[in-house]
């Protein structure tokens, strides 16, 4: 994990914000794969929240790649674990789920979560995917034969 951190400013463009924007994404929320679940860390609450977006790259450039992506609420940013290799050539759509860890929670419990997922192309740019819905994802409680 520590050598994947040394190793992580590769991701990140070189010349961030010089230039016009060399890749469009076109991006629709899978609603039924974007939930988020309430948990605790070292007794802190957290949320986990995921996310499926299918992602087409309309161009110009030929391939794209995300380099990063985050939730981005009242300026707040939570990082998400992603593979940055994945490469999105010109015209393919592509299921890409996003696993973000964001504490202290969002939202209360039972309650949706609305949020603008911003998504990083290897050029620096960020693609903003307006208010996905995150639907929450409670504990099931089985009926037993005593109740």
């Amino acid at each position: 994990m520590a050598g994947a951190r040394l190793f992580s400013w590769l991701n990140e463009p070189l010349l961030r914000g010089k230039r016009n924007s060399q890749l469009n994404y076109n991006v629709s929320q899978d609603y039924f794969s974007s939930y988020w679940q309430e948990g605790t860390r070292r007794n802190i609450p957290h949320m986990f929240v995921v996310c499926t977006l299918h992602v087409t790259n309309t161009g110009p450039a030929k391939s794209g790649r995300i380099v990063k992506a985050y939730v981005k609420r009242n300026s707040s940013i939570f990082t998400n674990f992603i593979n940055t290799d994945a490469a999105f050539p010109f015209g393919l759509t592509r299921s890409v789920t996003f696993n973000f860890e964001v504490s202290p929670p969002l939202a209360g419990s039972g309650e949706p979560l609305v949020a603008d997922v911003v998504l990083v192309d290897q050029f620096g740019d960020g693609h903003t995917v307006e208010k996905v819905v995150f639907r929450h994802l409670g504990t099931q409680r089985y009926a037993t034969a005593a109740s």
